[in-house]
């Protein structure tokens, strides 16, 4: 890892933009009550009973509220 490399990161555009994104999120929050609602519980249920054995561990991305709450 360089050092130079790492400032360099912390000065370019994209991290300025990334930074912007973030704080406009935490200002100005995307409410998750109403995705979540119109989620089909029904359906949702039925892939979380599917892949709750999986091998390749997907059932982690069942849990719909924090993967929700993670990619807002």
């Amino acid at each position: 890892m360089k050092l130079s490399h790492k400032i360099g990161k912390l000065t370019s555009a994209e991290t300025f933009h990334r930074s912007g994104r973030k704080v406009r999120r935490l200002l100005s929050p995307i409410p998750l009550r109403p995705l979540l609602d119109k989620i089909d519980n029904k359906r949702l249920r039925e892939i979380q009973q599917r892949y709750a054995s999986s091998s390749e561990n997907y059932a982690k991305y069942a849990d719909v509220e924090r993967w929700l709450k993670r990619h807002i």
